[in-house]
């Protein structure tokens, strides 16, 4: 957990949220509407990007992990009936 709270995707992630919160806040103080709603769709947006961001890099991971297997075990395989081959 502490590597995601320590990552930087995640802490300009955090800023963004934060300034779009504050802007937000800055406008319900105003009584600005439009900066209300613009600093709620940026917080909002700003963490289904990171979430989509994150779950593509672990789609990925995923994905180059099950090929190094599948490589593997054929790798094994192919070396298990040649030996067979041979005797």
């Amino acid at each position: 957990m502490k590597k995601y709270l320590s990552s930087r995707k995640f802490l300009l992630t955090f800023a963004s949220f934060c300034g779009s919160l504050g802007a937000a806040i800055a406008g319900l103080h105003t009584d600005n509407e439009t900066l209300v709603v613009v600093g709620i769709i940026c917080s909002a947006v700003s963490v289904a990007i990171y979430t989509a961001v994150e779950g593509l890099v672990d789609a990925t991971a995923t994905t180059n992990r099950s090929i190094e297997i599948r490589e593997n075990v054929s790798r094994e395989t192919l070396e298990r009936e040649l030996d067979g081959s041979k005797n």
